[in-house]
């Protein structure tokens, strides 16, 4: 079986180029589970900010020895405690497949905004593993595998190519190739000692993370958003009454618990606010709910930098922006952008 490491173990978070969430590069984490079918593990850190991280993301913690300096040594390398037998194996938990960082219920009796149509609050993803649901098929992925030949490769790359509107199709398309492992059917250039044609991926996630990015040019990240939102929202709504909304705000929505019940409620709400607005009302309805959001961002302070450019410098400064917009959400301010572009060159330089 495939070596785990054990719960409770610390490593250092080193990013990626992917990674977009709160933890700062150089931050000391904590094993909290891990998550067999996604590939990642639930990390958190001493001010109780969790995430789920790949072990690329994260290298071992190098132990003082007792008659060396005090000053720490740290290590990149991935040599991590890992689980040897199938009894230890049975003791790590498992990751969340959600993101969602807080475990509460929801107040349902909350007076509602003035510009929504929800009378209910949602409540937060639990913290626990939840069986991998039955793939279901909605009208327009069907449409899209036929319009193929059943052909998922090359649906997914037309779709990819397409407006943001198809990203609920394609979606669904990548969640079918990542659980059929579709993309092994690429070939590459190479042949074994038989003169037999190689794959040019392999099965599970690493393979299918090099697929979507050397072939569709997604992101790895940016495709498991695609992938998290269809396998969510095809289980409890329609296409109908998502199709008007975009992909970064309907990726908002999911650290919260929706189904049929509240599913519309929140769906009306983020229909018609800002983006914005939509992430001030779930961080509202999670902090009111007793949980908690990255790095507590809703008691943290702005702080205001002014940096100044001559006229040639300010293209390079505003091509970078856009190029990190494309990655982030098209809905991310210039702070967002350049804080993404400053992780990124933390993680590159480490």
């Amino acid at each position: 079986m495939a070596k785990t490491i054990k719960t409770g173990t610390q490593v250092e978070f080193i990013g990626s180029k992917e990674y977009d969430g709160a933890l700062e590069v150089g931050t000391t984490v904590t094993i909290m589970g891990y998550d067999p079918d996604e590939g990642t593990y639930a990390v958190q850190d001493q001010d109780g900010t969790q995430d789920s991280l790949y072990d690329t993301e994260f290298s071992a913690i190098e132990e003082e020895a007792p008659n060396e300096a005090k000053t720490k040594t740290k290590t990149k390398t991935k040599a991590v405690e890992v689980v040897e037998t199938v009894e230890e194996a049975e003791e790590v938990e498992e990751a969340p497949k959600s993101k969602a960082k807080a475990k509460s219920k929801a107040k349902a009796n909350e007076e509602p905004k003035a510009t929504t149509k929800k009378s209910a609050k949602a409540k937060v993803v639990e913290d626990e593993v939840a069986p991998l649901p039955k793939f279901k098929t909605t009208a327009s992925v069907k449409a899209a595998l036929e319009q193929h030949g059943g052909d998922a490769i090359a649906a997914a790359t037309e779709l990819a190519e397409a407006s943001e509107k198809t990203v609920f199709t394609l979606g669904g398309v990548l969640a079918y190739i990542k659980r059929n492992d579709s993309h092994t059917a690429i070939e590459s250039d190479e042949q074994d000692e038989e003169g037999n044609v190689l794959a040019a991926y392999e099965a599970g996630l690493k393979g299918f993370n090099a697929y979507v990015e050397d072939t569709l040019g997604i992101a790895a990240r940016k495709a498991d958003y695609f992938v998290n939102l269809y396998e969510k929202f095809s289980q409890i709504t329609t296409e109908a009454k998502i199709a008007k909304i975009g992909w970064t705000k309907l990726r908002e929505l999911l650290p919260l618990d929706l189904d049929e019940s509240n599913v519309e409620e929140w769906l009306d709400y983020a229909r018609e606010a800002s983006t914005s607005d939509l992430k001030a009302e779930i961080t509202k309805s999670i902090v009111e709910a007793g949980g908690k959001v990255h790095g507590n961002r809703q008691t943290a302070q702005m702080v205001t930098r002014k940096f100044r450019f001559f006229e040639d410098q300010d293209n390079v400064v505003k091509e970078a922006i856009d190029k990190a917009r494309a990655v982030i959400g098209d809905d991310q301010d210039d702070s967002a952008c350049v804080l993404h572009i400053l992780n990124e060159w933390m993680a590159m330089s480490e």
